[in-house]
């Protein structure tokens, strides 16, 4: 990624089923998620350079889902936050904070090939930070996270060789932002992968391939960057057993 940043994800889904009639289906996800980023040009309060700085984000989440009927899947996740300063301590140490927060959301399957969904995201989520042992007029502050609330539908057609997908977001104090794409699987195992996130081109391709009845998917995407002078690209290695 540009300016000096990092993402790193890794998590792990399972399906829950059961052979006996009358019991609902699930499923279950673990997952680290990490950003971070290097050279932060850090000043005194007087404006003199001290040297740079780094930040690291971690969040480790369970989520757990239940098909309570067909048509209908519902999910909460829960997360715990820690985001780490290292080294900006007069002694060396790191200043932290930690948070905790949960996410919901629903699917819904109301015809054939039509997939509807809604997801309300950082509920609760905060930081809480403890600065008196970095500055002599320190103070311990709270910094909440603004809710994200997402509404999307996916349609399937030729046989799932083709999708179709549109999402709306709407995150507090920002204008609504919405996104729409479209996957063709151009041969088999192959996809080819386009569309548009808030008026900026996205594109993509994937190349999933069978070995010894389990699925490897590799994946790529370019994602526009609001906030740096490039965009990002994003590699994904799937395992489907």
């Amino acid at each position: 990624m540009a300016l000096d940043r990092q993402l790193i994800y890794v998590g792990y889904a399972q399906s829950i089923r059961s052979q006996k009639e009358g019991l609902m289906q699930g499923g279950f996800s673990v997952g680290w998620l990490c950003a971070g980023v290097d050279n932060i040009d850090a000043r005194d309060f007087n404006g003199n350079d001290i040297g740079s700085l780094s930040n690291w984000e971690h969040c480790f989440f369970f989520s757990f889902a239940l098909n309570p009927a067909p048509p209908i899947s519902i999910g909460m996740s829960g997360k715990l936050l820690y985001n780490r300063f290292p080294g900006i301590k007069d002694n060396g140490d790191a200043l932290t904070a930690k948070g905790f927060g949960f996410d919901i959301g629903i699917i819904v399957r109301p015809i054939r090939h039509l997939t509807l969904g809604l997801t309300i995201r950082d509920l609760r989520s905060r930081y809480t930070w403890d600065s008196q042992e970095l500055y002599e007029r320190g103070t311990q502050s709270v910094d909440q996270f603004p809710r994200i609330i997402r509404g999307g539908m996916v349609w399937r057609l030729l046989s799932n060789r083709m999708i179709v997908g549109l999402d709306l977001e709407k995150i507090e104090t920002f204008p609504l932002g919405y996104g729409l794409g479209l996957e063709v699987e151009g041969y088999r195992g192959i996809f080819l992968r386009g569309g548009l996130r808030n008026g900026e081109l996205t594109f993509g391709a994937g190349y999933r391939h069978n070995l010894l009845g389990k699925y490897i998917h590799l994946d790529y995407a370019f994602v526009p960057d609001p906030v740096a002078p490039i965009g990002n690209h994003v590699f994904t290695w799937s395992f489907v057993f």
